[in-house]
């Protein structure tokens, strides 16, 4: 038997692969007589005579605030290095990395420590967070003297804010 025969349970293919066509659509005769409908209902208002009493509305308690962190001094040096596509910012807020379209801001109270190097002609700055997770950003600097004062600088910016930290 071939697996056509197997499917159609005997010794016989059905011609054509899918059987014969189906009866052509007839509509179905009607019972009997439409019956009249129903008159309508009579128009009765949506809206009730009188409204019912409004029920107080209490008021929407206001959340406590969370729980305040060590918080970086309000004013403080500032750090900025960036090439076509890539920048680091380093402020009283904390830290940012822009690269392309992406972005990330890694405030003071959820740092680690924030390390950097000089790579060749890019600046590699790398932020480590509290659960030991570590972001990186490389900015290349168009000249050496240029790299050289980033590296200066973002050392003192550093400083500033990682030693105002508690431990």
């Amino acid at each position: 038997m071939t697996g056509m025969e197997q499917r159609h349970g005997g010794g016989q293919a059905a011609p054509g692969g899918f059987g014969p066509p189906p009866p052509p659509f007839e509509p179905a005769a009607p019972a009997s007589a439409p019956q009249p409908a129903a008159p309508p209902a009579p128009f009765q208002s949506a809206v009730p005579a009188s409204p019912p009493p409004a029920a107080p509305v209490p008021p929407t308690p206001v959340p406590p605030p969370y729980p305040s962190a060590p918080v970086a001094p309000p004013d403080g040096p500032e750090f900025l290095a960036a090439d076509a596509d890539n920048g680091v910012a380093v402020g009283p807020e904390g830290v940012h990395f822009s690269q392309g379209v992406y972005a990330a801001d890694f405030p003071w109270p959820h740092l680690q420590t924030v390390q950097f190097q000089s790579y060749g002609a890019y600046l590699c700055v790398a932020a480590v967070l509290l659960d030991g997770r570590v972001f990186e950003c490389r900015v290349k600097a168009r000249r050496m003297s240029a790299l050289q004062t980033w590296c200066t600088e973002l050392g003192g910016v550093l400083q500033h804010y990682l030693s105002a930290r508690q431990r």
